[in-house]
């Protein structure tokens, strides 16, 4: 049987051809600097994640198109100058002038530091740096659950904590992940991808990633096939924050994670899962 098309691959070609696409973006980049206002940064992790999403929007069409390359240049030097940046150490009322200030912080330190890791093992083409995916999960992990009550119901704090859980499943520590899932909250602004992330923790056996003939990988696939296509964007939107193609690419991740039981990471197996269907 013949493969499938990549279901990406017009659509983000189309893009870069356009006069305000993506190569109009990366012209102004290369001009001014992928953030020129860096003294006005109230949010670090913002830019970092934007320059993320563009570059797995490409890769989803084309993981070794060099405009992906340099979106994630552009990403990783993001990252590690606000890694860099004093201000993580300052706490102000003034958002710009000091970044650590709770609940925004430390979760906004570890979402940076997770870019810059998945950022250069993507870029690379090898495997991520786990322990620093760890770090970052906790970090964001301990800033979500810092909400209570009425704050923790947002959407925005619900699929911050399912990113910590994700980015722990993407580092293949499995016993972790279940763990924090585990943790006695409801989780009724994103039900779905809840559900489906806690079902496939659950039929793990201490720190073994999930059986592949489980029901709950099965789940998992559906869920899978049913996010990636560009059409795809509303029902990701529905129980999250941020962008939508980083978002694939996490899920992509953790299925290559599953069934490459044990092995390095393949960029482009991942990317291909997506575009492909798995």
């Amino acid at each position: 049987m013949l493969a499938k098309d990549n279901v990406w691959s017009h659509p983000v070609m189309e893009n870069l051809r356009r006069d305000d696409g993506l190569t109009a973006s990366a012209v102004i980049n290369e001009r001014d600097g992928p953030f020129p206002l860096w003294e006005r940064l109230a949010s670090p992790e913002g830019p970092c994640e934007m320059l993320m999403e563009d570059a797995t929007y490409i890769a989803l069409g084309d993981y070794g198109h060099p405009l992906c390359g340099r979106f994630l240049e552009w990403a990783m030097s993001t990252a590690d100058r606000a890694i860099a940046d004093p201000r993580f150490e300052i706490g102000a009322e003034n958002r710009s002038k000091g970044w650590k200030n709770p609940p925004s912080f430390p979760g906004n330190r570890g979402r940076v530091m997770a870019i810059s890791a998945l950022a250069k093992a993507m870029k690379s083409g090898a495997e991520i740096e786990q322990d620093a995916l760890r770090e970052a999960a906790d970090q964001i992990a301990r800033s979500a659950l810092l909400e209570k009550g009425r704050d923790w119901a947002d959407k925005l704090v619900q699929s911050q904590f399912m990113y910590a859980v994700r980015l722990l499943m993407i580092s293949g520590d499995w016993q972790l992940a279940q763990n924090l899932i585990a943790v006695k909250r409801k989780f009724e602004a994103v039900p779905h991808q809840y559900q489906v992330i806690k079902e496939l923790l659950e039929s793990c056996r201490g720190n073994q990633s999930p059986e592949l003939s489980s029901p709950a990988w099965r789940k998992f696939q559906d869920y899978l096939e049913n996010i990636s296509p560009p059409g795809a964007n509303a029902l990701i939107r529905g129980e999250t924050i941020g962008g939508t193609c980083f978002f694939r690419t996490q899920i992509g991740l953790i299925h290559q994670r599953v069934t490459s039981r044990g092995q390095p990471i393949v960029w482009t197996e991942v990317f291909a899962v997506i575009g492909h269907g798995p």
